[in-house]
């Protein structure tokens, strides 16, 4: 709770009633993760009582009643906001967690996504078997894959793994789009299965092959998106935030897939 406020505070000061420096709405799209709702390992381990206390999940109602006060907005486990004509879809990590109502609430929502035109879902880990790639860790259990697939117009953006960006499994285009968001906090490096780590301790294990290269280290480093969207087409900065550098070339897609993503 301490961290969530936190974050709300910044968006507060960067962006003061909610606006940019040219006065225009800058709309939050935030969802609860996994760390928000079960607290810290770390913290449990160290201090339960203190974990008990900071985390959200462990009074009934207490997610509902947490986002409200600290976000000042109605809290649902699945949302919609439209903005500047396009449809943003948030899905919070909860303790139900299996997107079992995804389904229903797109049903719900078909006048609004049912065109061409893309609509952004969001979620904190990846869909299973698609961007990363099946042996992923940080995947959910597939069910939301199996939602989305109906969709060819939904981008998903997910995070959770903390994969670099610099990876280019981090877009996936099938029936839908599935994009890697990576992590403002640190990149993986235990779990990434590079050619220079044993294996892959979160998921696939038993990796024989010979590692020529010296172990890697990779130390912390604050990674993002920025997003244009031009109807279709959507042009993909990769970005370090703390470099204010590029991770590489841009990526341009389109929305449904068309298989001429470069």
């Amino acid at each position: 709770i301490s961290e969530l406020r936190r974050c709300a505070d910044v968006f507060k000061r960067v962006f003061p009633e909610a606006t940019g420096r040219d006065g225009r709405r800058v709309e939050k799209v935030f969802i609860y993760g996994n760390h928000d709702i079960w607290g810290s390992y770390h913290m449990i381990k160290r201090d339960p009582d203190l974990a008990r206390e900071d985390a959200i999940a462990f009074e009934d109602g207490r997610p509902e009643r947490v986002w409200e006060e600290i976000f000042e907005e109605p809290y649902s486990d699945f949302y919609l906001k439209e903005i500047k004509g396009f449809v943003f879809i948030g899905a919070h990590w909860t303790k139900r967690d299996n997107f079992g109502g995804l389904a229903d609430f797109l049903k719900s929502n078909a006048d609004k996504i049912a065109s061409e035109k893309p609509f952004f879902y969001v979620q904190h880990s990846h869909p299973s078997n698609t961007c990363i790639g099946a042996w992923a860790w940080g995947r959910d259990n597939g069910f939301s894959t199996q939602v989305l697939s109906k969709y060819p117009n939904a981008v998903a953006i997910s995070g959770h793994s903390h994969y670099p960006l610099t990876n280019e499994r981090s877009i996936w285009q099938g029936e839908f789009t599935s994009i890697n968001a990576s992590s403002l906090a640190k990149s993986s490096n235990g779990y990434s299965l590079r050619e220079n780590f044993k294996d892959n301790s979160h998921g696939f294990t038993g990796d024989t092959r010979c590692h020529l290269m010296p172990r890697m280290q990779m130390p912390d480093s604050s990674q993002g998106l920025v997003v244009s969207v031009y109807g279709s087409e959507l042009l993909i900065e990769r970005r370090d935030f703390q470099a204010d550098k590029s991770l590489g070339a841009d990526w341009r897609i389109s929305v449904p897939p068309r298989g001429d993503f470069s």
